[in-house]
């Protein structure tokens, strides 16, 4: 009997610690999971909230404090920005969220519809030999599934005229298909010259990355026509690309779908595809899905920037709101912290500021109306939020 007991004391013992090893790993999990909704969520009450359960007696006897630092580091971890535009997309989340702003840390705000970015003022396209530079912070929720490819495409952006004449990209799990739509040898009669690049690059579902699209024009006979893209601050991908020939103004642009113009493309796409090659009957701009996820800061700027210019704006973080001032304290702070001497910092600053045509992001915006936060001397909105 005595044998029994002590197997039957032994069997309670294994069994209590096994319970306590399941309690254990479920507080883990359930502070992780705390932690990273407290990233967009926690509030200085919170904290406060937090510092009385670390001097709480009962918590350092159970070992909780070493867990709530744990949860308190992981939400200083916060990804993507505090404030950002929520393009849910169809049967994602319930419908279409508009505009999420973090309110200082507490909670966010939502407002409005979403769907689409649509420019409601043309941007200057670019004059020079400089190129363009497409940039922004994104998450994508999800991709569509496509019955031929298995995943398809969401839009991205288009800048094009009311004739469908300009660049249009969209996004794929393999990388981003860039499409240009440029006028003919013949001018206005004759058909529309269309290509396009595949930018091969995995792009990762439910994650924030800074994407950065830089096209730049040839200059013969000494370089082509090239279009690079870059991710967190890298380049990744490199592809020669006509650079589209647009001399009227860019009043078909969008950012996150092209609903709004598929008439002008598929007329573009249409007379460019029925002589075209493979390349331009493949291209993009026509047919992709809205884009599912959110949106932090979107800048065009009028110049294909470099390397440079691309890692000191992934440095600067997803919160930066600023226009690359040279004279900005908190700027120079920050590119300080990742390695640049204060004479790189402002040099590349100096090279950013007059380069910079549109900045858009959620913090500027009124309900459905988004203002640029550079200089805008036609006054009122610059984009308005379509869809939901």
């Amino acid at each position: 009997r005595s044998k029994q007991a002590r197997a039957g004391g032994g069997e309670s013992v294994v069994v209590e610690e096994q319970q306590r090893s399941g309690h254990d790993v479920l507080c883990e999990r359930l502070a992780a999971c705390v932690g990273l909704c407290a990233a967009h969520s926690l509030s200085a009450r919170h904290f406060r909230a937090v510092f009385r359960m670390l001097r709480d007696p009962r918590v350092v006897a159970s070992g909780g404090r070493r867990l709530l630092l744990r949860t308190l580091r992981t939400a200083a971890r916060r990804e993507g920005p505090a404030a950002y535009f929520d393009f849910a997309g169809a049967g994602v989340g319930g419908g279409l969220r508009g505009i999420v702003g973090g309110g200082g840390g507490g909670g966010g705000d939502t407002f409005g519809g979403g769907g689409a970015l649509v420019l409601r003022q043309p941007p200057a396209w670019p004059s020079g030999r400089g190129g363009y530079t497409f940039a922004a912070w994104m998450r994508v929720e999800s991709f569509p599934i496509s019955s031929s490819s298995g995943s398809g495409a969401v839009a991205l952006f288009a800048l094009r005229t009311a004739a469908g004449l300009g660049v249009a990209a969209e996004l794929r799990p393999t990388g981003i298909d860039i499409s240009t739509f440029s006028p003919g040898s013949g001018g206005a009669t004759s058909a529309a010259k269309a290509e396009a690049a595949h930018l091969a690059s995995p792009l990762r579902e439910k994650r924030w990355m800074f994407m950065v699209i830089a096209h730049s024009p040839g200059r013969p006979p000494l370089s082509a026509a090239t279009v690079k893209l870059y991710l967190d601050g890298e380049q990744v991908s490199s592809q020669r690309l006509r650079f589209p020939k647009v001399t009227e103004p860019l009043t078909a642009c969008s950012i996150g779908a092209f609903g709004e113009f598929d008439a002008a493309a598929m007329a573009a796409m249409a007379a460019a595809a029925s002589g075209g090659s493979a390349a331009a009957k493949g291209a993009a701009a026509v047919g992709a899905a809205p884009f599912r996820g959110q949106l932090g800061a979107v800048r065009l700027f009028d110049d294909a920037l470099g390397v440079s210019a691309v890692a000191a704006m992934c440095a600067l973080g997803p919160d930066y709101l600023g226009s690359f001032s040279p004279a900005e304290t908190a700027s120079g702070l920050a590119l300080a912290g990742v390695g640049m001497s204060p004479s790189e910092a402002r040099e590349v600053r100096e090279s950013l500021a007059p380069r910079m045509v549109l900045s858009l992001n959620a913090a500027a915006a009124s309900g459905r109306a988004c203002y640029s936060t550079v200089g805008d001397t036609g006054g009122g909105a610059w984009a308005w939020l379509t869809g939901g």
